[in-house]
């Protein structure tokens, strides 16, 4: 490797370090505040929060580590056009197209890692994600139901459920509960202090036990009404569909490749989109760092934070349009990443005009190189 590209890689993952610290801390304070919710609800340890947290900030990096190169990027060659450096290096023959140049490894090593970890580290954590979750959730006795919210215990909106707390003695166990059930024409209300949840997971069912509770049968037209009280009630309910789950990011790439169904084809461009939003990215960054010393960072800092959030959301808009079908998964998502690849060319080129004196004097070098293309130069 040769001393620029050495100078330049050490440079550079200086600020990704930095970065990277500091986009992680913001992403685990927002996913604490998730976790430590649930953990409050349905009573997880606090071991499988943190692994939980763990596999979720894995399957997010190849998310996030595109903004920390790209940034990296930008801030490493603001700061060397700031002390002069580029301008020493220009003064030696070193060309900007040159230093730009040896960016290249560096940004290819990072998309490669990226990719990998789209690719094999995603679906990897989030298979081991629902695992944990499953079996912390399911030891906790409750691991669907919260305190708080009404649930329809099948999908006819028959029996309501509904629950005021968890116990403090025993986490399993929610408090004041209500429970309303309509079949045949009559009401049934149940009061009780105490509800257990339990899956039967072989036989698809929900198994909840109310104990020291009451029975109100009201009927709805006529009849008589009926008050039954009892220490233990056993009901049974099927067990509802899966709700959001992580079903496309569990897949493999070739699972992805054969999948018939719009989510799995959104899923597999969003794996590719990772590393390929890196390259460009990385172009992008070199179009919007300072030309010169006076010009500071600031104004272009701004520029690039917006031209990022930009590009992601749209890429995030391409991804469900893919899956409600507005976007067909050919060329997909390419299409957003050929035009941000168009826009970081077209001011790599203006840059490049503006630093040989306007567009004339850099199509007059780029004729004369291509007419006697000049010597590599001794740049090291």
């Amino acid at each position: 490797m040769r001393l620029l590209t050495r100078y330049l890689t050490r440079e550079i993952l200086a600020y990704v370090a930095g970065i990277f610290v500091l986009i992680l801390g913001v992403f685990l304070l927002r996913r604490s505040a998730v976790m430590l919710a649930e953990l409050t609800e349905a009573a997880l340890p606090i071991g499988a929060i943190v692994k939980l947290l763990g596999l979720r900030t894995l399957m997010a990096l190849p998310s996030l580590l595109p903004s920390v190169v790209y940034l990296a990027v930008l801030l490493a060659l603001a700061r060397l056009t700031e002390t002069h450096e580029i301008e020493a290096l220009r003064a030696c023959g070193v060309s900007r197209a040159r230093i730009y140049r040896s960016v290249a490894p560096i940004a290819l090593g990072a998309a490669l890692v990226i990719g990998l970890l789209a690719v094999y580290g995603r679906p990897w954590a989030a298979t081991l994600y629902l695992q944990t979750k499953a079996e912390t959730t399911a030891a906790a006795g409750t691991d669907q139901m919260r305190p708080g919210r009404f649930y329809e215990l099948d999908w006819g909106g028959e029996q309501i459920f509904f629950a005021q707390r968890r116990s403090e003695q025993d986490p399993r166990f929610l408090e004041g509960v209500f429970l309303q059930q309509r079949a045949d024409g009559q009401l049934s209300i149940h009061v009780a202090a105490r509800a257990l949840e339990q899956k039967d997971v072989p036989g698809n069912r929900r198994l909840l036990a109310l104990f020291d509770g009451r029975r109100y049968d009201l009927p709805i037209d006529s009849g008589t009404r009926e008050i039954t009280e009892y220490s233990k009630m056993m009901m049974a309910f099927p067990l509802p569909d899966a709700g959001v789950t992580f079903a496309e990011e569990e897949m493999t790439l070739s699972a992805l490749w054969r999948s018939p169904l719009p989510s799995g084809a959104a899923e597999l461009q969003w794996r590719l989109a990772m590393p390929l939003s890196t390259l460009v990215l990385v172009l992008l960054a070199l179009a919007l760092c300072p030309e010169r010393a006076d010009e500071g960072i600031g104004a272009r800092a701004f520029v690039a934070l917006l031209a990022y959030v930009a590009y992601r959301q749209i890429l995030g808009t391409g991804k469900r349009w893919i899956v409600e079908g507005t976007l067909p998964p050919t060329p997909g998502l390419l299409l957003i990443h050929g035009l941000f690849l168009a826009i970081s060319v077209a001011l790599l080129l203006q840059q490049s005009a503006r630093l040989h004196g306007g567009w004339p004097s850099l199509l007059a070098i780029a004729k004369t190189s291509l007419v006697a293309p000049s010597r590599p130069g001794g740049d090291g």
